[in-house]
């Protein structure tokens, strides 16, 4: 029991390490924080006892499908950029704690292959395409399709996100936009800049500060969504 615990938080760090950590780059004379994008993608497969496997133990036609998805999905240009990096075998007939705390057994996964596509510098963005054993797709979709978004190759640069998620406000105190990752939006069909930027309001006596988060199409700007959360008070000097 405690050694499978001791796997699982060894896992857990992993993959905040792999997939979690600070990245940062110039925006002019001003450093932005970044994230890697779909930092999740991993969790399908946590659920399951596995091992890593060479790229040539992979089924012959597990292979192929993964191909002519991606192919069929993102086209030949972005096909033409993701990087494969890591596949896997799950043992389904070993479960493992945390499938057993999450109850996802009705899924039998198989196979689950990685990849990434370098988005700007060095910031990636992950996916993971999970299979049963006779080869079908059963994770989620990651990224757009090309059949109704033409642009999804064209991704416009983290500096020109953080002006038009800095240009958006809604009080008379601009923020400032930090934390840019890509992440896939499938109601829209898109790439999406995800934005977190902090705003302080006044309120009276007091002084709010609130946390923003901005989604702004990848490929033409446009803010999407907004997401608001109040954050805390901060109480003037008056207050004491």
């Amino acid at each position: 029991m405690l050694k499978n615990i001791l796997i699982i938080l060894t896992i857990f760090v992993w993959t905040a390490n792999a997939f979690s950590q600070d990245l940062t780059l110039f925006c002019g004379d001003k450093l932005v924080r970044c994230e890697n994008g779909n930092k999740s993608h991993f969790e399908i497969v946590l659920d399951y006892n596995y091992k890593e496997l060479d790229s040539t133990k992979l089924p012959h036609d597990i292979r192929e499908k993964a191909r002519e998805y991606l192919l069929k999905r993102v086209g030949i240009k972005l096909y033409s950029r993701l990087i494969y990096y890591s596949c896997q075998e799950v043992n389904n007939e070993e479960v493992n704690e945390r499938r057993q705390m999450r109850k996802t057994s009705k899924k039998r996964i198989k196979y689950a292959i990685q990849y990434y596509f370098i988005v700007q510098d060095s910031m990636k963005y992950y996916l993971t395409i999970a299979f049963t054993e006779d080869g079908k797709i059963i994770s989620k979709d990651q990224l757009p399709n090309i059949n109704s978004n033409k642009q999804l190759d064209k991704i416009i640069k983290i500096c020109e996100a953080k002006v038009i998620a800095e240009k958006d406000t809604i009080t008379i105190m601009k923020g400032n936009a930090e934390n840019f990752s890509l992440e896939y939006d499938p109601k829209i069909n898109s790439f999406v800049w995800k934005v977190e930027k902090s705003i302080l309001s006044a309120r009276g006596q007091r002084s709010y500060r609130f946390s923003r988060t901005l989604y702004i199409n990848a490929h033409n700007g446009i803010i999407v969504r907004k997401e608001l959360t109040e954050w805390q008070n901060v109480c003037n000097h008056s207050d004491f």
